[in-house]
């Protein structure tokens, strides 16, 4: 990878499909296309606000070859803010629980009185 170009950007989160358009308006840093004859790449920003941003790496090769890699991440969100997915796994995990526990092979059945 030290030959090829090398591009990246940290920007808000838009989907992995936006058009390039939105991609720059949600620009937050940007690293311009060069090659890193380290074979590493650094961007730093410094993040104003919690929420949900990502990276995107572009990396162009000597024979044309493209690619993009698109990684979602989070900033500073409170755990208050994941709660409910928390609560939802929990009665998720307590719901199973309670079915197979109803479902027990070895509970016997007492037999009628004649």
């Amino acid at each position: 990878m030290r030959a090829m170009k090398v591009s990246f950007r940290i920007l808000r989160n838009i989907g992995e499909n936006a058009d390039p358009a939105a991609i720059e308006a949600a620009t937050l840093a940007y690293e311009p296309p060069r090659v890193h004859s380290t074979g590493s790449v650094g961007l730093s920003n410094d993040f104003k606000e919690p929420g949900d941003y990502a990276g995107l790496v572009t990396v162009d090769g000597a024979h044309g070859e493209h690619w993009e890699a698109y990684f979602p991440f989070t900033v500073a969100q409170p755990y208050r803010a994941r709660l409910p997915y928390y609560l939802l796994l929990a009665a998720g995990i307590l719901a199973l629980f309670i079915i197979f526990r109803g479902k027990d092979p070895q509970k016997k059945k007492p037999k009628p009185q004649a």
